[in-house]
């Protein structure tokens, strides 16, 4: 995982509007059972942000 972390950063540092918002131990396929909380507080922490359009980025 921590690999695929690694690739994240470039893409990231390119377009402001990304952001990793947890690092949770865990399979992906068993993160939302176990994990529920760390990935709700994303959702709404994206809901909660303004809505942008930069065409530059989309």
């Amino acid at each position: 995982m921590e690999q695929t972390r690694a690739t994240l950063a470039p893409v990231i540092a390119r377009n402001p509007y990304l952001k990793v918002s947890a690092k949770v131990a865990g399979y992906h396929g068993s993160i939302l059972c176990k994990d529920f909380r760390a990935v709700t507080g994303a959702v709404r922490e994206n809901a909660a942000a303004p809505a942008v359009h930069d065409p530059e980025v989309c």
